[in-house]
């Protein structure tokens, strides 16, 4: 199926043996555990087998860390879909399946042209594999392999009679009957059909074939900062004059920060836990927040802005100094706003948006932290925004492999007095949380009547589906969070 070439080494040549029966091996494997299932533990063991078959092109990707990181967003977002289901995770391992296909074949690619160049490589896959095996064949005949022409010819008609044959017996009852000797019930037509289509879909990411034009997006944007770099803002300013610039900026910038963190310092210690305070800790914590978010975005800027050029070889020992310590005052900010939160949660419970809010500080300490690498390393905007894109990615996939509703549920009902929990909030996070509910009013009889009506009411509904679903697949389409939702149910009789 591959295009022969002189070039090959001789293991090159041995291992490209076995990429055809490797290959078809690989479509038959996902054919048999997704064909008539639903995303679920299949896609955790495709994803465990595929890794190692995928990167046998590029052994020599096993000792990098990219790769590592790669492979592990691909298997966080398959136990994602394993642990909980759903259209985000299957959308997060579709997404991280690309990007791991391009980093197979080149470690230095970034996540959104690592993509580029596998759905490139998609597209390009369903032609070649019309073309590849029209140039195979014809190389056969070329050989004059008698045995295997007489294979073809004899096999092609048998096809194409058996189909029809087949076609014939679903459309006429009598033809079934003068003809059900020929008994064809073993052969599943729609696992062909799918292994056939998975076979269209799939060659191209198995056969990889790069885009020299999209690569070079890549290529042209390398890590390190030139030390002839010019632009014309650069010119218009004049080194010397960008560096009084960044300097006299970033004192103020210090010093505007210090104030900041030294009043919030105050709050901290002596206000934020008095009665007697006008804001809730809810706006302080969201005010904050978004303040938060526009200053770390704004710090990244400056900096990639301040440093993109030859100002990184100046001698300018106390301007890389002021604005690490600028830095460092930055996580201080972040460091307030993560304590806030937690004493939110710890005072009110968990929510999403408050999950969300620890997320997106642990994301902007990671920013912080690359920017630190950009700024001593004198690396270019584009590392950081490689590096920051592969860690928030890598985050985002861990994330992804928990059960929230029921951790939400879980951690609010066992930490937060009764008084302070918010059970329609609970209740509207979906079934998962039905059972700690459920148990919870059982102990404390403090859920609204309301709320215990409507689980009672959907219980019965959610059991039908699950089981309906249930019996329309096999272990292959396991999901835990859902095995669990029907042992706990279960346990639940209402009159």
């Amino acid at each position: 199926m591959e295009n022969a070439t002189n070039t090959l080494k001789p293991e090159e040549s041995r291992m490209n043996k076995f990429n055809l029966p490797l290959f078809i091996g690989w479509i038959l494997c996902t054919n048999i555990f997704f064909y008539n299932e639903y995303f679920g533990l299949n896609a955790l063991i495709i994803c465990l087998v595929s890794i190692p078959i995928l990167t046998r092109k590029q052994p020599k990707n096993y000792s990098q860390g990219k790769w590592w990181l790669a492979s592990c967003i691909w298997i966080f977002s398959a136990i994602g879909v394993f642990v909980t289901g759903g259209h985000i995770h299957g959308l997060a391992y579709a997404l991280s399946f690309l990007f791991f296909i391009a980093i197979t074949y080149n470690v230095k690619l970034s996540i959104p042209i690592g993509m580029l160049l596998s759905i490139n490589a998609f597209i390009m896959g369903m032609v070649n594999l019309v073309t590849n095996s029209i140039n195979h064949l014809q190389n056969l005949k070329s050989k004059n392999n008698k045995w295997l022409m007489s294979s073809i010819i004899f096999t092609i008609p048998v096809i194409i009679i058996v189909i029809f044959l087949k076609l014939y017996q679903t459309a006429d009852k009598s033809f079934y009957e003068w003809t059900k000797f020929i008994n064809l019930d073993w052969i599943s037509w729609g696992f062909i059909f799918s292994f056939f289509i998975l076979t269209l879909l799939l060659y191209g990411f198995f056969y990889f074939e790069n885009n020299n034009e999209i690569s070079e997006i890549e290529s042209d944007y390398g890590n390190e900062v030139t030390l002839t770099y010019s632009d014309r803002l650069q010119k218009f300013f004049g080194l010397d004059n960008e560096y009084k610039i960044a300097l006299s900026l970033v004192i103020s910038l210090n010093l505007l920060l210090l104030l900041y963190n030294a009043l919030d310092a105050k709050f901290l210690l002596f206000d934020m836990h008095s009665p007697t305070r006008d804001n809730t800790l809810s706006e302080l914590v969201h005010q904050g927040i978004y303040a938060l978010i526009a200053s770390i975005i704004l710090v990244i800027v400056i900096i990639s802005v301040l440093f993109r050029g030859q100002l990184n070889f100046k001698n300018s020992k106390y301007l890389t100094m002021l604005v690490l310590i600028w830095l460092v005052q930055n996580g201080i900010l972040i460091a307030s706003a993560l304590y806030k939160n937690y004493a939110y949660v710890d005072m009110w419970g968990l929510t999403y948006k408050r999950i969300g809010v620890f997320l997106y500080l642990a994301l902007a300490l990671i920013g912080i932290f690359f920017t630190i690498v950009k700024l001593i390393k004198v690396k270019s905007f584009w590392y950081l925004f490689r590096s920051t894109s592969l860690a928030f990615a890598f985050c985002l996939s861990l994330m992804l492999t928990f059960n929230w509703n029921r951790l939400i549920a879980s951690y609010n009902t066992t930490y937060i007095p009764v008084d302070r929990i918010d059970f329609e909030y609970l209740y509207f996070l979906g079934p998962d949380t039905y059972s700690t509910i459920l148990k919870h009013h059982s102990e404390y009889n403090k859920v609204p009547q309301s709320i215990i009506h409507d689980i009672r009411t959907n219980i019965p509904a959610i059991q039908d589906d699950l089981t309906t679903k249930k019996s329309n697949s096999t272990w292959k389409s396991l999901v835990l969070r859902e095995y669990l939702l029907t042992k706990e149910l279960k346990q639940f009789k209402f009159n």
